[in-house]
């Protein structure tokens, strides 16, 4: 097993490929298992493993047997892969890896490539429906083999320029890639100049429907905030739902729910389950055990007060700093901060400075990181206070010594080490 991950990780060093040639190259070697899978496919800038997350919960409560795949994992690569919430084994990664591995090899596929078709693989004949979160874009992302009854887009904005276009037209047209022939479309991105580039795509392929979530009647109303999530009245088309409990902080997580929903009608629209309302109920209030979603605004500590979330770009610490500046949250914060030399760093140091006391800056432990002395320079120069530490570790060491209320983000390898350390924390207690 551990051979068989150096070898998938070796592999990252490829980098990203754009196409999908070996994507398909490698499923027509193993029998196309993509063509038989029922999908709901999920891209977007941010929120897009939010929105598979609940999707993936809520269809696990209503009898589904549900495949969710997502990316980046956070403690293991097992996570990447689930069904019905639960991780795949060991032997499911031996097993897949060892049938993809020749037509990898002679292919040269990616990392990303062949995680892809491991779980296309491993959903095949063991599921009754699937839901696929992209990796990166949509156009040229490896999920995009599948051809998705529901394609959902969540938002649009800036992220991996390099590889998606550096306006925010380019990165839609990237993410409009995932819009398929005879799929019902729903779009959460609310900028109105932007849709013509969607209804553009859906022309020319032909879809069954579009819909924009913000055309469906969504509203909503917050009618309490505590640190275990919300409680809300929300309306999603001809569904209403009184005092519903989101185990989320936000607004753009009841966003992210009302997106889930709005796909999920298109999904049930022949045929709604018995007890919709419940399933629905029950799938969000239940998301983390059904799904291993983590880090999304996530309290895990009352005293002091520690949230850990995967934010790591500007749009995502611009909400981040949204929610913790209002109660029911405190203000004043230590910010353990780590991020990836490639990200706007600059940008999402100007949001988080405006909760921050004091950032506590470590590099994760990826060849990818930025350079904590670059990174404190920069903080520093914004004139917020800034101390480096040798690890991810120590600097959440530090910053919960002092007291303050802390939280930890900028990458998903920030909340690995994080978690890690917890629970050394927790093992010596």
């Amino acid at each position: 097993m551990e051979e068989i991950l150096t070898k998938l990780y070796s592999l990252q060093r490829r980098g990203i490929q754009p196409g999908l040639e070996r994507t398909l190259a490698m499923l027509e070697h193993l029998g196309n298992p993509h063509h038989a899978l029922n999908v709901l496919h999920v891209a977007g800038t941010n929120g897009k493993g939010t929105v598979a997350c609940v999707l993936a919960s809520i269809l696990q409560e209503a009898g589904e047997t549900v495949g969710l795949y997502t990316s980046p994992h956070i403690r293991s690569f097992n996570e990447r892969i689930r069904i019905n919430g639960v991780p795949i084994t060991d032997l499911d990664i031996v097993e897949l890896y060892r049938k993809v591995e020749p037509i990898a090899e002679s292919v040269g596929a990616t990392f990303f490539e062949i995680t892809t078709v491991m779980a296309l693989c491993k959903f095949h004949k063991n599921t009754t429906t699937n839901v696929l979160e992209c990796g990166l874009g949509g156009r040229f992302d490896a999920t995009n083999v599948v051809t998705p009854r529901v394609a959902i887009i969540t938002s649009i904005d800036y992220d991996h320029q390099e590889w998606l276009g550096s306006t925010l037209e380019a990165i839609a047209g990237e993410k409009a890639g995932i819009i398929k022939a005879g799929a019902d479309v729903i779009l959460g991105e609310p900028r109105t100049e932007l849709r013509p580039i969607f209804e553009a795509r859906a022309a020319e392929v032909g879809v069954r429907s579009i819909a924009y979530l913000d055309e469906l009647g969504w509203r909503y109303s917050i009618l309490d905030h505590s640190l275990e999530g919300m409680h809300l009245e929300l309306v999603v088309g001809n569904w209403k739902f009184d005092n519903f409990f989101v185990p989320f902080h936000g607004e753009h997580q009841i966003r992210n729910i009302g997106i889930a929903l709005a796909a999920l009608r298109c999904y049930w629209a022949d045929a709604p389950p018995p007890r919709a309302e419940e399933i629905i109920r029950c799938g969000v209030a239940n998301v983390q055990r059904n799904s291993g979603i983590r880090a999304r605004i996530e309290v895990v500590r009352r005293d002091p007060l520690l949230v850990l979330d995967v934010a790591h770009n500007p749009a995502g610490c611009r909400a981040l700093v949204e929610v913790l500046s209002q109660p029911p949250f405190p203000s004043g914060w230590n910010v353990v901060f780590g991020v990836m030399r490639d990200k706007d760093y600059a940008a999402m140091l100007d949001e988080l400075g405006k909760i921050a006391t004091c950032f506590y800056i470590a590099a994760p432990r990826t060849e990818r990181s930025c350079d904590p002395h670059t990174l404190a320079v920069a903080t520093r120069n914004r004139g917020y206070a800034a101390n480096v530490f040798p690890s991810i570790a120590e600097a959440l060491r530090a910053a919960l010594a002092s007291g303050m209320p802390t939280v930890c983000l900028g990458s998903f390898f920030v909340i690995e080490e994080t978690l890690e350390f917890l629970d050394e924390i927790e093992a010596r207690a």
